[in-house]
C-alpha cells in the first residue's frame, strides 16, 4: 500500500483478506488498471516468503534479495507509468474521505460515483464541459474576439505570421509588448515585457518555434492572478509570482539559488514547485536587470529569473481569496460564463485585486478550460479543493445508487432476474448482471455473462441505472475481488456441499459472507442452509431478514419473536413477517403449480421467489408494490 501511495496511487485503507499460518494476504483497492501485476505478486511473494522463514528453520534458502530489488525497481516503474496524472490523483483522494465511489473508465478518465448519479472527470474537464466551449477557450484567439465582444477588459491583440508583421504590432500598440505562441500552455514560448524591436525579434523566434501563429499583445501593468471559477462562482483565487530570489546582501545569485533549490518542496515535475536552473532564460533575465550570476544582489533586493509567473516554471503563488473585490469577481464569473465553460481558470492581471478593475485597471489575458489546480492547492494547503468541487457536483451526496449483491453456489441469477422485476414494476430503472448476460431496465442489453467485476463495469458505468442488482460467486470474489467496496443489500443465497476444488465449503461460505460484511443497509440470509445461517455473525448492519421454505423453522421463528424479519413459506402462502406483524405477500393458489403440490419444495423451487421478496422488501418496497411486481412482466427477464 505504501509503495502504491508512494507513486501516486490513491489507495484506500488494506484489508485482511486471510491468514494460512505465517502467511497472510491483503486486499487493496487501487486505481491501477492494466500494470505488469505480476511483477507486484512476484514482489509479495518474495516477502511473504521471507515471513514465513524467518521465524522457523525449514532448511529452504533464503529469498535472493537482489532478485527481488531488481522485481522491486521494475515494479516501480510500472506503477509510476500507471499513476493518474495531473489533478486526477487529487480528485480520488479527494472521493476517498467522502466515500465517493470511483471506476477507472479509460486512460485519464475517471467516473465518480455509479449509474445515474455518477459524474465523469478527465482532470479539470467534467462530462458537462462543452465541447464548443472547450475548443473556444483552446483557442486564445477566438477567446479573445468573443470577451471583447463582449466589452470584458482585455488587451489589444494581433496575430504575426511573419517577424515584420510582430513588429508592425510592436509598434502599433506601443512596448512593452507580450509575445507568445497562439497554441501552447504552461506558459511554452511566452516573453513577456518586451521593451526593443530586438527582444520582439527574438521572441518571435521562440514562438513560431511551436508553429502555428504567433500572438502580440500590449503589455498589462500589474501583478497576475489566476481566479478558479467552478459551477459560475468564484472558488479560489491566487496572486502568482515568477521564480526568483530575494537577496540577504552576502551571497551571489548563483549561491542563493542554491540554497531556494535546496527547499524540499522543489523538484521535478508538475505536482507543486520546480527547480529554478541557471538556464537561458535565467541569464536573460539578469540582464535584463542588470546582473550577473555572480552579483550581489542587496537585502530584501527581488530578482526575478522567470518570465512566466506560474509553478510549473519555478514559481509560487500567494492566497488572496479574501480580498478579491466584487467587481474583479463578477467579471471572472461573467468571463467563464461567456465562454461555456463549467470549469475555469481565469488568468487576471491588475495592480490591486482589492479594488476594482475598473478603478485601478486590468485585464484577462487567458481562460484555461482544464486548468491545473497546482498553483492554487499550493497556496491553499489547508484547503480541500478538490474536496470542494466533488461537494458541489454531488450536493453532498455520495453519488451511490443501491447495489444489491447476491451471492451463493446456486440460485443467484433466478433471484436477480425477479428482484429486477420487482423493482421495475415501480417505475424505477433497474438493471442486473448475471451469468446469463445484462438487463437494463427492459432491455436485454448483452447474452454476454457479466458476473462480479464484469456486473459493475456493465450496470454502474450505465448513466440510466438507478438500482443495480449482481450476481456473485465464491470463486469470482477469489479470483476477481469484489466489484464494490460496499452494498445496500447483500444475500447469502446457498452453499453447496460440492464446490470447486480449490475451495471446501467452509471456505466458500467465508468467502461468500464478505458481502454480509459489505452490506450497509441489510442482509439477507438463507436460512435453511446451516452454513448461510452460520455466516450472519460476519454482518455489520443490524438489519438481518430470513427467508425459509421449512414450516416452523425453530431458528426462523425465535428470530421473528426477537423482532426480526422473515419471509416464509407457509400454509396460507407466503408470508412477510416484519414490524411484529404478519402479512400474505402469495397467497397459496398464487404460488407455481409445481410448489403448491409440494409440501417439501426444493431449494431452486420456491426459494428464488422468497429471496426475491426479502431483498425488496429490504429496499423498501411495500406489499403491494411487490404483489403488483410478482404479477408483471420485463422484456428480458428469465422469469418472464
Amino acid at each position: 500500500m505504501q509503495l502504491l501511495q508512494e507513486y501516486g496511487h490513491p489507495s484506500s485503507e488494506a484489508t485482511l483478506a486471510s491468514i494460512n499460518q505465517d502467511l497472510f494476504e491483503l486486499a487493496i483497492d487501487h486505481a491501477i488498471h492494466d500494470p505488469d501485476l505480476s511483477l507486484l505478486k512476484l514482489a509479495i511473494a518474495y516477502v511473504n516468503e521471507g515471513i514465513r522463514i524467518s521465524g522457523t528453520d525449514t532448511g529452504m534458502a533464503p529469498p535472493d534479495l537482489a532478485a527481488f530489488g531488481t522485481f522491486l525497481d521494475r515494479t516501480k516503474s510500472s506503477l509510476g507509468i500507471e499513476a493518474p496524472r495531473d489533478n486526477t490523483a487529487d480528485f480520488l483522494r479527494a472521493a476517498n474521505r467522502r466515500q465517493i465511489p470511483w471506476i477507472r473508465l479509460t486512460d485519464g478518465v475517471y467516473q465518480f460515483g455509479w449509474g445515474s448519479k455518477a459524474r465523469r472527470l478527465l482532470s479539470t474537464h467534467t462530462d458537462r464541459t462543452s465541447i464548443v466551449a472547450q475548443q473556444m477557450a483552446k483557442s486564445k484567439i477566438a477567446t479573445h474576439q468573443v470577451l471583447a465582444a463582449a466589452g470584458v477588459p482585455v488587451p489589444l491583440q494581433g496575430v504575426a505570421y511573419a517577424e515584420s508583421k510582430s513588429l508592425e504590432l510592436a509598434e502599433r500598440f506601443g512596448l512593452p509588448v507580450v509575445v507568445k505562441p497562439a497554441n501552447q500552455d504552461l506558459g511554452r514560448g511566452v516573453s513577456t515585457r518586451l521593451t526593443t524591436l530586438q527582444e520582439v525579434r527574438s521572441a518571435y523566434k521562440t514562438a513560431s518555434a511551436y508553429g502555428g501563429a504567433v500572438l502580440v499583445e500590449q503589455h498589462v501593468e500589474g501583478d497576475d492572478h489566476r481566479l478558479l471559477v467552478v459551477d459560475g462562482r468564484l472558488l479560489a483565487a491566487v496572486q502568482r509570482l515568477p521564480g526568483g530570489v530575494t537577496g540577504d546582501g552576502n551571497q551571489t545569485l548563483s549561491q542563493l539559488l542554491v540554497a531556494l533549490n535546496a527547499d524540499p518542496r522543489r523538484g521535478a515535475g508538475m505536482k507543486g514547485m520546480v527547480r529554478i536552473d541557471l538556464d537561458e532564460e535565467a541569464l536573460e533575465m539578469l540582464r535584463r536587470q542588470g546582473l550577473t550570476a555572480q552579483s550581489i544582489p542587496q537585502a530584501g533586493q527581488w530578482v526575478v529569473l522567470r518570465q512566466v509567473p506560474i509553478p510549473s516554471r519555478g514559481g509560487t503563488t500567494v492566497a488572496v481569496s479574501e480580498r478579491v473585490h466584487p467587481d474583479n469577481r463578477r467579471l471572472a464569473e461573467r468571463a467563464t460564463r461567456l465562454i461555456g465553460l463549467d470549469m475555469a481558470g481565469i488568468d487576471f492581471v491588475t495592480p490591486d485585486i482589492s479594488k476594482s478593475w475598473r478603478e485601478v485597471g486590468g485585464a484577462i489575458i487567458e481562460v484555461n478550460s482544464q486548468p491545473l489546480l497546482t498553483s492554487v492547492m499550493l497556496a491553499h494547503p489547508q484547503r480541500d479543493l478538490c474536496g470542494e468541487i466533488l461537494d458541489g457536483m454531488f450536493r453532498g451526496d455520495a453519488g451511490r445508487i443501491p447495489v444489491t449483491a447476491i451471492v451463493g453456489s446456486e440460485g443467484q441469477s433466478a433471484v436477480c432476474d425477479l428482484l429486477h422485476r420487482l423493482l421495475c414494476s415501480t417505475g424505477v430503472v433497474a438493471a442486473t448482471a448475471t451469468r446469463h448476460g445484462v438487463v437494463v431496465g427492459d432491455a436485454l442489453e448483452s447474452w454476454q455473462s457479466a458476473s462480479g467485476c464484469a456486473a459493475r463495469d456493465a450496470l454502474l458505468t450505465d448513466p440510466l441505472v438507478e438500482s443495480a442488482v449482481m450476481e456473485l460467486t465464491a470463486a469470482g470474489l477469489l479470483s476477481e475481488g469484489h466489484p464494490c467496496d460496499r452494498y445496500a443489500v447483500g444475500a447469502l443465497i446457498s452453499v453447496l456441499p460440492k464446490v470447486q476444488a480449490q475451495l471446501t465449503p467452509d471456505f466458500a461460505a467465508r468467502m461468500m459472507a464478505e458481502v454480509l460484511e459489505r452490506a450497509t443497509d441489510a442482509v439477507v440470509i438463507n436460512a435453511d442452509d446451516a452454513l448461510c445461517l452460520s455466516m450472519l455473525r460476519h454482518a455489520q448492519t443490524r438489519r438481518h431478514i430470513f427467508f425459509s421454505s421449512v414450516q416452523g423453522h425453530a431458528a426462523v421463528q425465535d428470530h421473528i419473536l426477537q423482532g426480526g424479519e422473515a419471509v416464509c413459506l407457509t400454509r396460507d402462502g407466503v408470508v412477510l413477517f416484519a414490524a411484529g406483524q404478519q402479512t400474505c405477500v402469495l397467497p397459496h393458489a398464487e404460488l407455481p403449480e409445481d410448489e403448491q403440490q409440494n409440501s417439501s419444495p426444493s431449494d431452486l423451487g420456491i426459494n428464488p421467489i422468497l429471496c426475491a421478496i426479502a431483498l425488496a422488501h429490504a429496499l423498501g418496497l411495500d406489499v403491494p408494490q411487490i404483489r403488483k411486481g410478482l404479477s408483471c412482466k420485463v422484456a428480458g427477464s428469465a422469469l418472464t
